[in-house]
């Protein structure tokens, strides 16, 4: 599982994902924000990622979701789809 943080610096998450699917990186991407407009979540969840957990929530919720993404679960809240 890659955790990536939605702000980067010099690129975006999107462009971390496209190249990590390009180079073939089959594994999981949960994509950590403190915030998503749902144009930019539409985008990410297209590109491929597994789940997209928000800052606010407690470590143990982000350990729970670590957890789940391993496990096949795709974890997206149902308004960005």
């Amino acid at each position: 599982v890659v955790l990536l943080d939605y702000a980067l610096d010099d690129e975006t998450a999107h462009t971390v994902v496209q190249a990590l699917r390009a180079a073939g990186f089959a594994g999981r991407i949960l994509l950590v924000t403190a915030g998503l407009p749902d144009r930019e979540a539409r985008e990410m969840i297209a590109a491929g990622v597994a789940g997209i957990f928000h800052k606010q929530h407690a470590a143990d919720e982000l350990k729970r979701s670590i957890r789940e993404v391993f496990e096949g679960k795709v974890l997206i809240d149902e308004h960005y789809l």
